[in-house]
């Protein structure tokens, strides 16, 4: 089980996670791993912090799927830099739910069988874009399995 931890400082946002990860191959491992991303990219307004949850190669390859293509993708889409509004409903709801589709459910039909769970959840926290009244908002989102982002209220 992973904790995560998200807080709202005056100067920014602490993201915090354990570092204990369980695996299996035919028996429970456990090792330390790294569950903290800062991902930077030319088409965010703002570096993005996320904490992972759940199978660690999940987590990986979201991570790497959102830095290769999506973050560029959906900035093309907008027309201009992603907040991190922008990058939850444009970017990681996106991602999360085209990799449930093939870990889960294309896989299960393919072998007829349940195979495995899809095991991702993530908190996820940045910047909003600056409005002409207004300097940005911080916000942390919670990023469920399912591909649903939630904004964490009240989490300060």
């Amino acid at each position: 089980m992973t904790v995560g931890v998200a807080l709202c400082c005056k100067d920014g946002i602490v993201l915090a996670s354990d570092s204990l990860a369980t695996f299996s191959r035919g028996a429970p491992v456990a090792r330390f791993t790294n569950k903290l991303y800062i991902v930077k990219h030319t088409d965010l307004l703002h570096p993005i912090a996320i904490a992972g949850a759940g199978m660690t190669a999940f987590i990986d390859k979201f991570v790497d799927r959102v830095v290769r293509t999506g973050i560029e993708s959906a900035a093309k889409a907008t027309g201009g830099k992603l907040d991190i509004v922008d990058f939850v409903e444009r970017v990681a709801e996106t991602v999360v739910s085209i990799m449930l589709k093939e870990y889960m459910l294309d896989r299960n039909q393919f072998f007829r069988a349940p195979i495995g769970e899809f095991e991702l959840s993530m908190l996820v926290s940045g910047a909003t874009a600056e409005s002409a009244d207004n300097a940005p908002q911080l916000r942390a989102y919670n990023i469920h399995s399912i591909g649903i982002g939630e904004q964490i209220e009240g989490y300060r």
